[in-house]
């Protein structure tokens, strides 16, 4: 059946191989719509935009209606498939009622309009590639609520999309936000889905679903990732750095990394696992290495500071030190930056003596707790291991009084030091206490 679509010649499809006496064609403000008295249903077929001038200053308005009429009126609830309508017009605006429950495979492929909405969508499909390859501007550039299902491909090469996506959508497709730049953000009321850093996951976050191309430098993969989607960072020349926390490297297809030069990438990996991802395809393309294990830190408080010693990791850039004076390491007191040798770089305000991995500070209050991280370094400043404790300060204190209170678990890490909302069942992460002490654990 050969459909109109965005039809600029200003010849109107008149009858659409109907069935007899059952279907009919109505145009209405330059909308098509096509009648179908056998299940009391209506739906859109295409727009007539020869008189559209393709003045972005006058755009042409298309309003579809909540009921299309010809002797009798119905429902409007869907807009039809097209196959390749490309619709290049770009001074045009469609509104769709509320209605609409159906935006057909393809409707809106390879063209450049605003679709706005009137009023919010009940149980929305959007179906496959319907935005595909375009430069649609679509319900302000996010997913809007009440929307249920997203098709394959369905904004893949969509640079408008904003990447919002609403608690309302419970099915994704394969390749529904390929190559597309804008940074995900899904309501946490989502029950299939989820972001975190602005990536795309399961609600689980067990399978890596998409990486926006507009994210540059650093990408974590949580060690809980066992599935990444195909090409789900096709395109991602930003990033210099992958971060895989699973010891196992997930099998993935070749197109996970399409359009981009692995070679180029640093991938670090979890402490001997090296070998295993040396010898998985595709990973095996990558600059591998291996993170760094957690070290003992020596703390020896004195009267107004502390020193503070640690191992070398023979990957490692440089080294941070972040003193700070609450164990939720919200108040940062000093930053004191080290090479790869150990040796002090730069410091803030504090005068402090420093040998090679270890550090004194200095005209700190006697007495006085305070809260420490030590991070470790890696190419391009990544952070790849983050290590937090506390010390307290030898004498009296001056005018300050700290209550001895119980050890208690105040938060979970993982070993890169990014707080988990609840305590890992397997795996390796770093257990926080209400005294600023931490503990490395396993799960097997």
């Amino acid at each position: 059946m050969k459909k109109l679509k965005f039809l600029a010649t200003g010849l109107l499809l008149t009858a659409v191989s109907l069935n007899v006496q059952s279907q009919f064609t109505k145009v209405t403000n330059g909308v098509v719509y096509l009648i179908d008295y056998s299940n009391e249903t209506a739906k859109v077929l295409g727009f007539d935009t020869h008189n559209c001038p393709n003045d972005p200053f006058n755009p042409c308005l298309f309003r579809v209606e909540e009921n299309a009429c010809d002797y009798l009126c119905y429902k409007v609830t869907s807009i039809d498939d097209d196959y390749g309508s490309n619709w290049n017009v770009n001074a045009v605006e469609v509104s769709i009622p509320n209605t609409i429950t159906y935006i057909g495979k393809f409707a809106f492929s390879y063209s450049n309009i605003r679709l706005f909405r009137q009023g919010e969508m009940k149980n929305l499909v959007i179906g496959d590639s319907a935005f595909y390859q375009g430069a649609s501007f679509v319900f302000g550039g996010s997913i809007p609520y009440g929307t249920i299902s997203i098709g394959v491909g369905a904004f893949a090469n969509n640079y408008r999309f904003d990447g919002y996506i609403p608690e309302t959508v419970t099915h994704i497709g394969d390749y529904a936000f390929a190559n597309t730049s804008s940074f995900f953000y899904v309501s946490p009321e989502n029950p299939a889905y989820s972001s975190n850093d602005n990536v795309l996951y399961d609600k689980q976050m067990t399978t890596l679903i998409q990486c926006p191309t507009k994210k540059t430098g650093v990408c974590t993969i949580p060690e809980s990732v066992i599935k990444i989607k195909e090409k789900s960072f096709s395109g991602c020349t930003g990033l210099t750095t992958i971060i895989n926390l699973n010891p196992v490297p997930v099998v993935i297809h070749a197109n996970v990394f399409e359009a981009v030069n692995k070679s180029k990438y640093i991938l670090y990996v979890p402490f001997g696992s090296k070998t295993a991802y040396k010898n998985a395809n595709v990973w095996k393309e990558f600059n591998i290495i291996e993170l760094p294990l957690l070290t003992e830190i020596t703390k020896t408080p004195t009267i107004n500071g502390a020193t503070i010693e640690w191992q070398p990791y023979e990957n490692a850039t440089g080294y941070r030190l972040i003193i700070y004076a609450d164990a939720v390491h919200t108040q940062k007191l000093h930053i004191y930056e080290f090479n790869a040798a150990g040796q002090l770089v730069k410091e803030t305000n504090l005068r402090a003596a420093s040998t090679s991995f270890s550090y004194t500070v200095t005209g700190l209050n006697s007495g006085t707790g305070y809260f420490y991280a030590l991070e470790t370094l890696g190419v391009n400043s990544v952070v790849l291991e983050s290590q937090s404790g506390s010390f307290t300060t030898l004498g009296s204190a001056t005018g300050i009084h700290t209550a001895t209170a119980e050890k208690t678990i105040t938060g979970y890490y993982n070993i890169m030091g990014a707080k988990l909302k609840h305590e890992p069942q397997s795996g390796s992460y770093i257990v926080l206490y209400n005294d600023g002490s931490t503990e490395k654990r396993m799960r097997k």
